[in-house]
């Protein structure tokens, strides 16, 4: 399932669309761009599915990737949308997803969010706050139409990840405490027959190596799912959010399925005999392997303390590095020769942050080389800006 593979003729990648190979593709280009692979997220999607011994319903974050072209290759494989912005519902429903299939979450849901989701019926909105419960049912009132929610806990559960994209702990702005759930429970009261609780839901958190914190996560769900349905809530869904991680800094991909199919076997395990819809959203892992950011080589930059090698991309087109300290592997395009050096790769953001490795070993690129930061489908251009004024890059489906 490795479509983008380093050797020693340079990056390979297979296309119908006539080219030998990326260099070939590249010639005559001169802006930086993203490179996707259909083939290698729909092998993700057909994994993913398997890697269950029971139904799962895929809501695929389109906060990881939202390229149209991609995005109607995967709805063709019978999933849906999981969402965090009313902008996320409308490229959801321009692809062809129904909005039955659109779960809506996020903290910040504006009026006049919460009143689209409702006027074209999406099929959950997880609501993160009291407040946030009674705006929803508010609205439902105004339009007096039929809504569907879940509400989205907040486990405390540590996960080792980054900070910045761990949500399933008490400190984070994330999911309602589970204090606040007897006066989410009157709510609902309020609006039966108008609002329904749907479900339960719960994310932890982004980039997941161990897979036991989320496992944790569905038995304690499980359990607060059947004490409500013991209560008399027709509940429906189970919404075990997404997080799934894959190791960027291993070359070998089956990595990536041996950790998938534990996590399918043991969540299946723990939920076996659960009469509910599961929903599961993952992002990451369906299309992070499946894009690499091409950028060319400016300058190569020698001082007395080190080489630089500088890219026409930067922070402001792959984040990740800068926001996280996260490390993607960077290959040659076309490696030069076996005499490998040591070297910064940077960009030409006004940041001294704006770097994509450091220390990293390459076959020394010279002026208009190409350099591919693979493992890069995720959270790429969904996160690019245009500071300093710079050009958006471009984005290719193969």
């Amino acid at each position: 399932m490795m479509v983008y593979k380093p050797d020693k003729n340079g990056l390979q990648v297979n296309t119908s669309q006539g080219y030998k190979n990326v260099e070939d593709f590249l010639r005559g280009r001169e802006q930086p761009l993203y490179l996707y692979s259909q083939h290698d997220v729909k092998s993700r999607i057909e994994a993913y599915k398997g890697a269950f011994s029971r139904p799962i319903d895929m809501r695929f974050a389109l906060k990881a990737n939202s390229n149209r072209t991609l995005l109607k290759e995967m709805m063709s494989e019978a999933i849906g949308a999981d969402v965090v912005s009313i902008g996320e519902v409308e490229r959801a429903l321009e692809v062809g997803v129904r909005p039955d299939d659109i779960v809506f979450s996020g903290v910040g849901k504006t009026k006049a969010e919460i009143q689209r989701a409702i006027e074209v019926g999406v099929g959950q909105i997880n609501v993160e706050s009291l407040p946030e419960l009674e705006r929803v049912i508010a609205t439902a009132k105004f339009l007096n139409k039929e809504t569907r929610v879940g509400l989205r806990l907040n486990p405390d559960v540590s996960v080792s990840t980054h900070p910045y994209i761990t949500t399933g702990l008490k400190e984070n702005k994330f999911g309602m405490d589970i204090s606040h759930l007897p006066g989410a429970i009157s709510l609902l009261r309020t609006a039966i027959g108008l609002v329904q609780c749907h479900g339960l839901a719960a994310h932890i958190g982004s980039q997941i190596l161990d897979i036991s914190p989320m496992v944790q996560t569905a038995k304690w769900l499980r359990k607060i799912f059947e004490d409500l349905r013991g209560e008399g809530w027709a509940l429906q869904t189970l919404d075990l959010g997404g997080g799934l991680g894959i190791d960027y800094q291993d070359e070998n991909h089956d990595s990536d399925f041996v950790r998938l199919k534990e996590y399918g076997s043991q969540v299946s395990e723990v939920l076996s005999g659960l009469e509910a819809r599961v929903l599961v959203e993952p992002g990451r892992f369906l299309v992070a392997r499946a894009g690499a950011l091409l950028a060319r080589v400016e300058y190569v930059k020698e001082t007395p303390y080190k080489t630089f090698v500088i890219l026409n991309s930067g922070m402001n087109h792959l984040l990740r590095p800068s926001l996280y300290q996260a490390s993607h592997r960077i290959v040659s395009v076309r490696p030069r020769g076996p005499t490998l050096v040591r070297c910064d790769i940077v960009g030409p953001i006004c940041e001294s942050s704006d770097v994509f490795g450091r220390e990293k070993e390459l076959s020394l690129p010279r002026e208009g080389d190409w350099l591919a930061i693979l493992d890069a489908g995720a959270y790429g251009y969904t996160m690019a800006n245009s500071y300093n004024l710079r050009p958006l890059p471009d984005e290719v489906v193969v």
